[in-house]
C-alpha cells in the first residue's frame, strides 16, 4: 500500500541510499541500496580503523556510527527524492532523521554499548554531512508538513538483523513505529537528543570517529559497485598498497638534493630527534626542507609524509623543488593541477586559448583519495588543519593524515586563528609526529607550543642553525629610484605593499629602460601561475632585470636577488622579504633599500612604524639573519590567543582555518559567459572557474550583479575593473 501520502508503494521497492538515473525505479548499482551501502560503509570503517591503528573503543564507536549514519534515509520523502518524484526539501535532513531513529533504537543498542559510546556514535552519525551546529536543537527543521518513517520495511529489518549477527548482539524485537512525524512531534525530541549528545565529548577519540566515518562513507559511495562485501576492503587495500615511505625512498630524495655535497650539522641532528614534536629555526635558504627529510628517516618510515605550506604558491614550490616527477608524490591544493601543467610546460599549450577545453586539458579536480595512494604529499596547511575546522576534504584525507608524519613550514607566518588551529591539532592527535619549521618563531608562539606539550606530558625539542654570517646592508631612501641605474646588470627584487603601487612602479621602470617582470596576486589564477614561472625562470638566467612584486614574494618565490628594494612593512614581513636577498650566500653583503609607502594599507600604521624602527636600528651595519631574528624576538609583544574558535566535540560544522582576508575571489564579468557556457554544456565548470578567479578587495557595499547565484561566485564588474594579462586587474578610480 502507499505510505505517508506518497503515490509510490515503497513496500514493493528496495530502500535506496543513492539516487537513481531518471526514468528508472530500480538501482543499476548494487551499492545504491541502503542495505548494501550501509554494509560497505561499516566494513570500510572497520578496515580504516585497523590500518590507522585507533583504540578498540574508537573502532567500536566508529562501526556503530557507520551502521546508524544513513538509517534516516528510510523515510518516504527521501525515497521519493532519490527516485526524482519530488524536489522539495525534507522537514529534517536525513542524517538527523538517523539520529531520531538511533534514539528509538537506544534500548536495543545500549545492551552492547555504554552511554558515552552510544552518544558518540549518534553524534558522529548525525555529523557526517558537517551540519550539526545547533546548540539547542538536533538539526534544523524545515517547512514541510511531515515525513513517514519506513522502519517496518523489509530492508530496514534485514539491515538490523545483519547488524545483530555481525555485532553479536540480541536481535531487535521492537522496531521504531512506522508513522508520519510532524514538526511538532520532532521539536521536543530534538531538544532531548540535543541535551544528551554532549556526552559524546567523553569519548577520547571522537574526532577520529567522525573523520573516519566521513572517509568510509565516501569510499563506500565512490568505489564499491559490485555489492560484494569484500570489495570495499579490496578497494581500500589497493589504494594504500605500496603507499608508505621506505628508508630507501627518503635516502634517494636526500642524495638527489645533496648532489654529492655534505649535510649541515642541524640537518643531521634532526634525524636523531626522539620527541614527538620538534621545532627547527633556521634562516631562509639554509636547508630546512632537506633537514626535514633527515627527520623523516626517524619519524616517517612505514608512514606517509606530509609537507604543509602557508600558501598554494609555497606548496607548489616545495613540490617542484623536491618531488616533481616522483610517481609516489602528490601536490594537493585546490588549484594544483593548474600549477603543475603550466609550471612544467616548456612551450605554451596551443589549446589553452580555448577556454572551454581548458578544463579537460589542464585541470582534473584532485580527489582526496589520491592522497591515500601517495607516499609524500605537499599541500596547503588548511588541508591538514581543516580537520579541526571540519573541512570535508580534510576528513576525506583523514586516513592519510592519521598515518603520517607531518611537517608544518613557515609557522611564524600563521595568523592567530591558524596558529590556534595548529595547537588544537597537536592536542587532538597526540600520536602524530610533527616537525615545525620557521625562520624565526616569535617568543609567544614558542611559549604556547611548549606550554601545550608540557600539559600533555611531552617536551619540545628545539634545533636550528645560527645563520650569523653577514648577508645584508640596510638603508632608508626617500627616492628608491636614485642610483638604480647602477644595477642594470643585477637581479633586483622590488616589493610594493599594494597591487596599484606595484603596477605604477613597473610602468615607471619600463619607461626608464629596465627589463621588468610583474608578479602580484591580482591576476586570473592561470595568468598568475605563468607570471610566477617567468620570474623564477628569469632569476636562473644571465642578465639583469627587475621583478616588481607585492607581498606574494614573501613566501612563494624561491629566488636569490642581488638587490632588494621594498616599501616599509611590519618587521616580520620585511624579514621575509630579506629572505629573497642573497639567498644563495655569496660570502658578501648585498644591499636592501627601504622607503615609506604613501599609505599604510593593507597594514596598520603601528606595523609600518615598527618596520621603520627596525630599519633605523639596523641600518648602516652588516646584518645577518641571526641579527634580524634577535631583533624581532626582543621587540615582539606578548599575545593572548582567543580560545573556543573551533567547534567542540559534540558539534560538527565547517569554519575557517584562517582569519578573514582582505580579498575575496571573484570572476571577471568578461569571463562569466565562458563559465556559464561550460556549465550549460555539462562541462567541469567549477574547475574552469577556478582557473579564472581573481582576488579583489572585499566589497564594502552591495552592488547589483556583484554575486552570481548560478556560478556561486562574486563578480568583478566591467564598470569597476579593467583587466590585462600583462598588468592584471586594476580597479577604476580606487586605491587598491
Amino acid at each position: 500500500m502507499d505510505v505517508g501520502g506518497s503515490m509510490i508503494n515503497f513496500n514493493v521497492l528496495p530502500l535506496l541510499a543513492k539516487g537513481l538515473s531518471k526514468n528508472s525505479q530500480t538501482p543499476k548499482e548494487a551499492n545504491a541500496t541502503l542495505f548494501a551501502h550501509t554494509i560497505n560503509v561499516v566494513l570500510a570503517t572497520r578496515y580504516l580503523c585497523h590500518i590507522v591503528g585507533v583504540s578498540k573503543e574508537c573502532q567500536r564507536v566508529a562501526e556503530l556510527a557507520a551502521f546508524l549514519h544513513d538509517l534516516g534515509k528510510a523515510n518516504d520523502h527521501f525515497q521519493s527524492a532519490v527516485r526524482h518524484q519530488t524536489d522539495a526539501k525534507q522537514i529534517l535532513r536525513h542524517e538527523f532523521v538517523s539520529g531520531v531513529i538511533a534514539w528509538y533504537l537506544k534500548p536495543w543498542l545500549m545492551q552492547s554499548y555504554s552511554e558515552q559510546e552510544y552518544a558518540a556514535a549518534l553524534v558522529a552519525a548525525a555529523s557526517h554531512h558537517l551540519k550539526l551546529n545547533q546548540e539547542d536543537r538536533f538539526g534544523e527543521l524545515r517547512d514541510r508538513m511531515s515525513f513517514y518513517l519506513l522502519t517496518e520495511h523489509k530492508d530496514f529489518k534485514k539491515l538490523t538483523n545483519w547488524w545483530s549477527k555481525w555485532n553479536q548482539q540480541p536481535t531487535l524485537m521492537t522496531y521504531p513505529q512506522a508513522k508520519s512525524y510532524t514538526q511538532n512531534d520532532l521539536i521536543e525530541l530534538q531538544r532531548t537528543i540535543g541535551r544528551f549528545k554532549n556526552k559524546a565529548q567523553f569519548i577520547k577519540e571522537i574526532k577520529q570517529v567522525k573523520s573516519l566515518l566521513i572517509a568510509a562513507d565516501a569510499i563506500g559511495s565512490a568505489f564499491c559497485t559490485t555489492g560484494k562485501p569484500q570489495s570495499v576492503i579490496d578497494t581500500i587495500k589497493g589504494l594504500f598498497k605500496g603507499s608508505y615511505l621506505t628508508r630507501e625512498d627518503v635516502s634517494s630524495i636526500i642524495e638527489t638534493r645533496l648532489q654529492g655535497g655534505k649535510p649541515r650539522d642541524f640537518q643531521l641532528s634532526l634525524g636523531k630527534t626522539t620527541t614527538r614534536v620538534t621545532l627547527v629555526e633556521a634562516g631562509c635558504g639554509t636547508g630546512k626542507t632537506l633537514g626535514a627529510y633527515y627527520w623523516a628517516k626517524t619519524h616517517a618510515i612505514d608512514k606517509k609524509l606530509i609537507f604543509c605550506y602557508p600558501t598554494t604558491g609555497t606548496a607548489t614550490e616545495g613540490f617542484l623543488d623536491y618531488l616533481h616527477g616522483n610517481s609516489n608524490a602528490l601536490l594537493c591544493h585546490s588549484r594544483a593541477e593548474i600549477d603543475l601543467d603550466i609550471l612544467t610546460t616548456n612551450e605554451p599549450n596551443s589549446e589553452l586559448d580555448n577556454e572551454v577545453d581548458l578544463v579537460n586539458l589542464i585541470y582534473a579536480q584532485l580527489s582526496s583519495f589520491e592522497s591515500w595512494t601517495s607516499k609524500v604529499i605537499a599541500c596547503t596547511v588548511d588541508t591538514v588543519l581543516g580537520l579541526i575546522a571540519h573541512s570535508r576534504k580534510s576528513h576525506y584525507m583523514s586516513p592519510t593524515i592519521f598515518q603520517s608524519a607531518i611537517v608544518f613550514d613557515e609557522v611564524h607566518s600563521y595568523d592567530d586563528r591558524m596558529f590556534l588551529a595548529l595547537l588544537e591539532f597537536m592536542k587532538s592527535y597526540p600520536t602524530l609526529p610533527i616537525l615545525l619549521m620557521s625562520a624565526s618563531v616569535l617568543p609567544w608562539q614558542k611559549e604556547a607550543i611548549t606550554f601545550l606539550l608540557n600539559s600533555m606530558g611531552e617536551t619540545l625539542t628545539c634545533l636550528g642553525t645560527s645563520c650569523d654570517k653577514p648577508r645584508y646592508r640596510l638603508s632608508l631612501n626617500g627616492n628608491p629610484f636614485d642610483g638604480l641605474a647602477n644595477h642594470k646588470e643585477s637581479k633586483v627584487l622590488w616589493v610594493c605593499n599594494t597591487v596599484k603601487e606595484a603596477v605604477e612602479t613597473y610602468k615607471k621602470l619600463e619607461q626608464m629602460g629596465f627589463n621588468c617582470l610583474l608578479y602580484h596576486s591580482r591576476f586570473r589564477y592561470k595568468d598568475r601561475v605563468k607570471h610566477h614561472k617567468e620570474v623564477i625562470s628569469a632569476f636562473g638566467k644571465p642578465g639583469g632585470f627587475v621583478a616588481v612584486t607585492t607581498q606574494v614574494a614573501e613566501m612563494s618565490l624561491d629566488l636569490s636577488a642581488d638587490l632588494l628594494v621594498s616599501q616599509l612593512a611590519p618587521p616580520a614581513s620585511l624579514i621575509q622579504r630579506l629572505g629573497r636577498l642573497n639567498r644563495k650566500y655569496t660570502n658578501s653583503v648585498k644591499e636592501a633599500v627601504f622607503y615609506k609607502p604613501s599609505f599604510s594599507l593593507p597594514y596598520k600604521e603601528d606595523g609600518i612604524s615598527a618596520g621603520l624602527t627596525m630599519i633605523q636600528n639596523l641600518q648602516g651595519k652588516d646584518i645577518s639573519q641571526l641579527d634580524l631574528s634577535n631583533w624581532l624576538k626582543s621587540n615582539a609583544n606578548p599575545k593572548k590567543l582567543e580560545i573556543n574558535l573551533f567547534p567542540s566535540d559534540e558539534f560538527t560544522y565547517s569554519v575557517q582555518v584562517r582569519e578573514d582576508g582582505y580579498t575575496v575571489d571573484a570572476l571577471l564579468e568578461q569571463d562569466v559567459d565562458i563559465v556559464q557556457k561550460c556549465k550549460n554544456t555539462r562541462g567541469n565548470w567549477v574547475a574552469l572557474k577556478k582557473t579564472l578567479l581573481v582576488p579583489i578587495p572585499v566589497p564594502k557595499k552591495k552592488k547589483d550583479g556583484l554575486f552570481n547565484n548560478s556560478l556561486k561566485t562574486y563578480i568583478a564588474l566591467d564598470k569597476d575593473w579593467e583587466y590585462t594579462e600583462k598588468w592584471g586587474a586594476s580597479e577604476n578610480n580606487c586605491r587598491q
